[in-house]
């Protein structure tokens, strides 16, 4: 004799969780049948009399939560995998602006010791007092020597690095400017 039972009954009276009902259905360790385009577990009643079913019970419900604990544990392994990923993205991204900012370093420590033309200052009222030298992003960039193809990402990875530390960056109706005199040298420690 059949009887059906919906998945989550199934886990309930079990005491699992309703994703080891699922991968035992597709690891076939229970029977499944659709009907009416739901899903039901078949449950086939037994007439063997030599064990009870408080035995047969006890036994599914074993095995059941063992179904559980091996779902959970991949379960983690996934997220430990995940975890990894989105560190190792990071630490890339660290590196790259790290990069970023020794490359501008080095370019105008160069440029100082050549004493080349500087690009135009910002004339800020407010400015004028601190040592500061404000200069445009993309003319100190350029100056720099750095690829055009570059500088976008370069103005991006600036412009998160220091969000929340306006000393050394300004933005002034759209143009983000940057202290040539900044010390960036927190941003690598």
């Amino acid at each position: 004799m059949q009887q059906l039972m919906k998945p989550a009954e199934y886990a309930q009276k079990m005491g699992i969780a309703r994703q080891a009902v699922y991968a035992k259905i597709k690891k076939g360790l229970l029977n499944s049948k659709s009907v009416d385009g739901k899903l039901y577990i078949v449950l086939e009643k037994s007439n063997n009399k030599k064990e009870s079913p408080k035995t047969t019970d006890i036994y599914d419900l074993l095995e059941a939560k063992d179904e559980t604990i091996s779902v959970l544990k991949s379960t983690i392994d996934d997220l430990k995998e995940s975890n990894e990923q989105i560190t190792t993205t990071l630490r890339g991204e660290i590196d790259l602006l790290k990069e970023a900012f020794a490359e501008m370093r080095n370019l105008y420590d160069r440029r100082l010791q050549s004493n080349t033309k500087t690009p135009a200052t910002l004339d800020v009222k407010a400015l004028k007092k601190s040592t500061a030298e404000w200069v445009e992003m993309g003319e100190f960039l350029k100056s720099m020597g750095i690829k055009k193809s570059n500088r976008k990402e370069i103005k991006k990875r600036i412009k998160k690095a220091l969000k929340k530390d306006n000393r050394h960056i300004r933005s002034k109706k759209g143009v983000l400017y940057i202290d040539r005199n900044g010390n960036f040298d927190q941003y690598f420690a």
